[in-house]
């Protein structure tokens, strides 16, 4: 899954949680004093990444406007001066309980205002070089926001997570060392199963057409919250634990999309909670779902069929990332495809007439598509590999397929394009006289937003906080930032910043999840965690190394604290479940559900080989 590369601006009430807004209604005045001097030739925006160590070497340099900007009379480095040493002064100072609340409302208020700022950037984000730098700018206020103290209830959970870490971080290695694909996950998914069940769940494989699946149970009756495990690995992606391209084993698979930390922290939060849950005597149903073949596999989609998540209450998810996020909606629906035509065989020299090529037919329908992207939304995504094109030149082929996914932010918009895709299919069939076969593989919904779920994992998050590195993990992640785009490159301090909650943006770049499917019929919530190096993409060697190695780990242990706690919170709050459930069904008024998966298909085993 793609993480989003740049910050969207918030609306003004959601960038500061509910609990700071109620204790910041009367924030003190934000202090004039300036930050640099002659700030008219300096500019700090453009020099963020050496402001806080190298204050007096930030050369001369400032941002160009046309007279019509809005932003010309007040860019975000008059607020960064004067928000500055106030965040500061918080972060030196540890917040007692009465002027906490004042602090953290006014410091992610400012903060606020900086990416509301970076939302009306001119042009591309990753092409703009004052985007960026007030980017990196923003990431070093965010680290510098105080975070907010622990309850003793709070207190209880993160020990017991703390005192589980060691061996969850032993656990995703073994996973990042098995990186095994899509409903081939056996060895990931007997050891997860294997953990849960040691320390007390009751585990379940209640799938016979899907081994890897399970559910991990404990305790009875209502609330029943869930939290997503996955561990599946992408092909082509084996990377050892370095900063340059090395593969374990060549074309091999690798967890590039850092699947291992994922199933290990939602498996690290769910046995420190139950044990949490056990010593309080809190009541409730907590589960653990083992998902296979989310990378393009659809596993959730079946599982929700077969009625697993018929009485969850609420389910909760993250995802592995370059920065610390609640993400409130904003994938992209997917439907994906293996177009396979059939054809004629001739000897393409002595006899080409006699011969019906699929492979020209695969290529038309290439043609088709390039074509078609003049004429869909701009969000839509399109992409395609031929998998089979002949086995040779002199043959005309009678053999040939091509593995099409289509993605858009809305489903019912991508049912549209779905159907204009397969139209290019029988075009290109009919021009060559072919015949095409059609076998759905996989198909996600776009995740449903939750407004009540998204404002308390927002205030979680921001409890946990981010880290730091080591001047190890620095080191690496210094290197490993040298294969990456010039533009590419994020700031360090952003693993240690927690991004102001913002409302999802269909043009913000994006990538689907098959939890889509499930958050249409639960009440759903996720966020990402700083386990890549800032900069680095899923689906890369990149995030291969960083998810094996301690910069991984580091970021799963927020991930695996902040579900804890977000669950630990639901336990002690029905009213909140409660209100999710209705903010769900007052969305799905206006909204069907659809899956171009066909009811009857099992789900795809080897649909990586075939």
């Amino acid at each position: 899954m793609t993480t989003q590369r740049h910050l969207p601006s918030p609306h003004a009430q959601n960038a500061v949680p509910s609990c700071a807004r109620r204790q910041a209604s009367s924030p003190r005045p934000l202090p004039r004093t300036p930050l640099l001097p002659n700030t008219e030739k300096r500019d700090f925006l453009t020099h963020s990444n050496t402001y806080f160590n190298k204050r007096d070497q930030i050369a001369s340099r400032k941002p160009t406007f046309t007279a019509q900007d809005p932003r010309r009379e007040n860019p975000p480095s008059s607020i960064i001066f004067r928000l500055s040493p106030f965040i500061l002064r918080g972060k030196k100072n540890t917040p007692n309980s009465q002027d906490f609340g004042a602090q953290f409302g006014v410091a992610q208020a400012g903060i606020a205002k900086v990416t509301s700022w970076l939302q009306g950037t001119p042009g591309r984000p990753c092409e703009n070089s004052a985007y960026m730098k007030c980017s990196n700018l923003l990431a070093l206020l965010l680290a510098a926001v105080p975070a907010p103290p622990h309850s003793k209830e709070h207190q209880q959970v993160l020990a017991l997570l703390s005192d589980n870490t060691p061996h969850y971080r032993q656990v995703s290695k073994q996973i990042w060392d098995y990186a095994e694909l899509g409903y081939h996950e056996q060895k990931s998914s007997a050891l997860l199963q294997q953990e849960l069940k040691a320390t007390g769940f009751v585990v379940e494989t209640p799938m016979p057409d899907m081994a890897t699946a399970f559910v991990a149970s404990y305790g009875a009756g209502k609330p029943v919250i869930g939290i997503l495990g996955e561990f599946d690995a992408l092909p082509g992606l084996s990377q050892e634990t370095v900063p340059t391209r090395k593969p374990v084993t060549a074309a091999a698979p690798g967890h590039g999309c850092g699947h291992n930390l994922l199933g290990s922290a939602a498996a690290l939060a769910a046995v420190s909670l139950k044990q949490y849950m056990e010593r309080n005597h809190i009541s409730g149903t907590l589960r653990y779902y083992g998902t296979p073949a989310e990378e393009g596999g659809s596993g959730k989609v079946y599982m929700l069929r077969a009625g697993l998540f018929k009485d969850v209450d609420v389910v909760l998810h993250w995802h592995p990332a370059d920065r610390n996020s609640v993400f409130n909606g904003g994938t992209l629906a997917d439907s994906s495809a293996k177009f396979t035509f059939h054809g004629v065989a001739a000897h393409a020299a002595f006899a080409p007439d006699r011969g019906r090529s699929a492979l020209d037919a695969v290529m038309l329908m290439g043609n088709a598509v390039e074509f078609m992207r003049e004429h869909v939304p701009s969000t839509t995504r399109l992409h395609y590999i031929i998998t089979k094109g002949g086995v040779a030149p002199n043959v005309v082929p009678d053999l040939a397929q091509i593995f099409l996914t289509a993605r858009s932010p809305s489903s019912d918009v991508l049912g549209g394009i779905w159907e204009r895709v397969q139209k290019c299919a029988q075009g290109a069939a009919l021009m060559t006289e072919t015949t095409v076969d059609v076998k759905v593989i996989s198909s996600d919904a776009n995740v449903i937003p939750n407004q009540p779920l998204a404002e308390l994992a927002q205030k979680e998050l921001e409890e946990v906080g981010g880290f730091t590195y080591t001047p190890e993990q620095r080191q690496f992640a210094e290197e490993l930032q040298k294969s990456l785009p010039s533009f590419a490159a994020g700031h360090f301090e952003q693993t240690s910043a927690i991004v102001p909650l913002t409302p999802p943006d269909p043009n913000a770049p994006s990538a689907s999840t098959d939890v889509g499917d499930i958050s249409w019929f639960v009440p759903t919530i996720g966020f990402t965690s700083a386990t890549f190096v800032p900069g680095c993409a899923p689906h890369t060697w990149q995030s291969a190394a960083a998810a094996g190695m301690s910069i991984g780990q580091e970021g799963m242990l927020i991930a695996a604290k902040s579900l804890a706690l977000i669950a630990a919170d639901l336990y002690a709050h029905p009213e909140v479940i409660a209100a999710a459930k209705a903010d769900l069904q007052a969305q799905l008024k206006t909204m069907t559900y659809k899956t171009a998966i066909p009811a009857d298909q099992k789900p795809p085993l080897s649909y990586r080989e075939d």
